[in-house]
Order: C-alpha cells, then sequence, then structure tokens
C-alpha cells in the first residue's frame, strides 16, 4: 500500500501494531492467578486496576479481556470486509434486481434499531460465538455493501473503465482486476475505524449475557461481573471500561490518518 509512505500514518501504524503486539504478549505470557490474600484491593503500584472478587489482577484480566474480544472482532471485520467489498462491486456494477433486493434490506434495516434487531435474533439461536459471529457479520457486510456499491457506480462509468471495455476487458477482468483493487484501497482506512466499533458491539452483548460465556472473558463479561461490587469497588467496572475505550481510540485515530491520506490520494487521480 502506498500510502504507508507517509510519515504519519507509519509512525502510527507502527505504534499500533507494537501496541497490539505487547498486548498479545501479555495475554499469552502472563496467565490470571489467583490471591487469597488481596481480594477487592484498591487500585495501588503492585494492582493499578486493583483485584476483584478472587484476588485476580484487573490490569491483567482487562488485557485478556481486550485481546479475546479483539481477535473476535477482528474475525468478524475480516470476514464482512472482504464480503461486503465483493457483493458491493457486483451489485455496483451489475445494478438490477439485486440492487433493489439490497435497497429493501438495507431499508428494512435502517427502519429498526439495530440492537433490537441483535437481541431477537440472538435470542432464537441462542448464546455464545458463532451467534455472533453470524449476527455481527450480516450486520457489518450489509452497510458495507453501500460504501462498495457506491464507490463502483462511479467508477464503472469513468474513462478508464470504457477504455477497458473497449479494448475488450471482459466484466471478470474489470471487477477482479481493476474495481475490487481500487475499492479495498479506498475502504481500508474504514477496517481500522469500524474495528472499535466492532469491539464495542461484542462487550456490549456479552455484557448483556449474549455473546462472550463464562469462563471466557472479554470487557463485557468483566464489567457484568462488576456489577455486583459498584458501590464496594468501583474500580472493578471503571478501569476495564476506560483501557478498552483509551485502545479504540487510538485504534481510530490511526484510520483517521489513514483515511486523510487516502481521501488526498482519491482527489489526486483516479483508478491505479
Amino acid at each position: 500500500m502506498r500510502f504507508i509512505k507517509d510519515k504519519r500514518v507509519r509512525r502510527r501504524s507502527i505504534f499500533c501494531v507494537s501496541l497490539l503486539l505487547g498486548l498479545t504478549a501479555v495475554f499469552f505470557l502472563v496467565p490470571e492467578s489467583q490471591r487469597t490474600d488481596a481480594l477487592l484491593q484498591a487500585p495501588s503500584l503492585a494492582h493499578p486496576f486493583g483485584t476483584d472478587q478472587l484476588g485476580r489482577d484487573m490490569l491483567v484480566r482487562s488485557v485478556h479481556g481486550f485481546v479475546y474480544s479483539f481477535f473476535i472482532a477482528f474475525i468478524i471485520n475480516a470476514v464482512s470486509f472482504c464480503l461486503g467489498n465483493l457483493l458491493g462491486v457486483m451489485i455496483g456494477y451489475y445494478g438490477g434486481w439485486a440492487d433493489r433486493l439490497y435497497a429493501y434490506l438495507l431499508n428494512l434495516f435502517m427502519s429498526i434499531p439495530m440492537m433490537i434487531v441483535f437481541l431477537t435474533v440472538l435470542s432464537m439461536l441462542g448464546r455464545g460465538l458463532l451467534p455472533i459471529f453470524f449476527v455481527l457479520i450480516f450486520a457489518d457486510t450489509l452497510f458495507r455493501i453501500r460504501t462498495a456499491k457506491n464507490e463502483t457506480v462511479v467508477m464503472k462509468n469513468s474513462d478508464y473503465i470504457l477504455n477497458l471495455r473497449i479494448l475488450g476487458a471482459k466484466d471478470g477482468q474489470i471487477i477482479l482486476h481493476h474495481l475490487l483493487p481500487h475499492v479495498w484501497k479506498l475502504t481500508f482506512p474504514l477496517f481500522a475505524m469500524l474495528l472499535g466499533h466492532i469491539i464495542i458491539s461484542v462487550s456490549g452483548l456479552s455484557f448483556l449475557g449474549f455473546g462472550v460465556q463464562p469462563p471466557k472473558a472479554d470487557i463485557g463479561v468483566l464489567m457484568k461481573d462488576a456489577l455486583r461490587f459498584t458501590q464496594r469497588a468501583p474500580w472493578l467496572m471503571i478501569f476495564p471500561g476506560l483501557f478498552q475505550v483509551t485502545i479504540i481510540l487510538i485504534f481510530n485515530r490511526w484510520g483517521e490518518a489513514i483515511a486523510r491520506v487516502t481521501d488526498l490520494r482519491k482527489r489526486k487521480g483516479g483508478i491505479r
């Protein structure tokens, strides 16, 4: 990707990747140990986020919970990114009944609060990771299609695509070798920014009891367990939430930097 040559984007990319690798190292190398002599301890130098009702360090638990939900969200984001762009390019290029069907589905989902849709579907499918994957991939793909479709509608009428048709290029070649790579490059900034929203969705559904199930724990499960100790140990809910929000804001800033550079390149030229 040529926009990585931008120094600001490169610095933020290195920082985000290093941060993620560091959190992953803690996830695999530092276990969640229990100490019966350190139950519900307030934040201190030994335990910056305090300890829970079983004497477990909340900083370690927060890192474990965030990394767990991060990889769940990353898989959902990657699958919906590929499906949404592919379907969006095909719908935008061919139009017809597929475009009308997609417009009907999108209008239907936009007329209903998404959380109500999630909870209704999950109540029928049951609890656990597989229903979460299905629901979030479907919803995320549906909205990614719109972005890819709009870009394709603009590009398919450009002089570049018209010249390819005159030279005898087939539809499959135009879609796979020209439109799809270009759409992927333009929509990549959304990958980093939407990743944070998906992490919040996964944590929110886990908080409501539909997502990650014990003994596994993400930030949503940690905050759900902390409800019993809100007055006695408020740090059990405050610090894991602030930790997740801070990491998500860092990734959002990374996505915004990529988006600014990509938008500048888009203004200077078309498909390359």
